[in-house]
């Protein structure tokens, strides 16, 4: 059954977005042809982040505003099911976007880079869009990690750490989506 469901929301997800994510895509796909390596790079960070908050904005966020998830949850399936297809939509639309340009011209260690940026910003905002009924919600986490990086030189400064700062990103999604689905679940059972 959550396969089916999985499916289901994938493909209801996709088709809905598809235009969008094209558009995404072919920009994503064309920096990746971009040869100073700065922008190209840059360029790509950029559309990672600001990406992974449009697709949860539009998978998760909308909805809830459109009170359309109210009426999934009155299906015969379990509420965890539609939390986690929505979280395995957003990750596809996301990881597509990164890997499919992405391995063409960039070294894994950049690829490993954005592919946590990808993760952790589309994670950050879900969690951040199902504690708050919220439109505003998912772009929440993403002021605080904006601000970070409007000094000159923040970016120099947070080269040593982008490793670490990855990898202990990756570690925390597990404990996101936890709780989000655990929150998801609480709430479901509420209405």
């Amino acid at each position: 059954m959550l396969k089916r469901c999985l499916l289901t929301m994938l493909k209801k997800d996709w088709t809905q977005q598809g235009k969008a994510f094209l558009l995404i895509f072919a920009v994503m796909f064309a920096l990746a042809f971009v040869t100073q390596e700065q922008w190209r790079i840059g360029g790509m960070s950029v559309i990672v982040f600001t990406s992974s908050y449009y697709y949860v904005y539009n998978v998760y966020t909308k909805e809830v505003g459109r009170r359309t998830m109210e009426m999934m949850l009155g299906l015969p399936i379990p509420p965890v099911y539609l939390i986690i297809a929505k979280f395995v939509a957003v990750y596809s639309m996301g990881l597509v976007t990164v890997n499919v340009p992405g391995a063409l011209l960039l070294d894994q260690n950049v690829l490993y880079l954005l592919n946590a940026e990808m993760l952790f910003v589309s994670t950050l905002s879900m969690t951040f869009s199902v504690m708050w009924a919220n439109p505003l919600a998912a772009a929440a986490p993403l002021v605080p990690i904006l601000l970070a990086f409007q000094q000159p030189d923040s970016f120099n400064r947070f080269r040593p750490y982008e490793y670490p700062a990855a990898t202990a990103a990756l570690a925390l999604l597990p404990v996101m989506v936890g709780a989000s689905v655990l929150l998801f679940k609480r709430r479901a059972r509420v209405r």
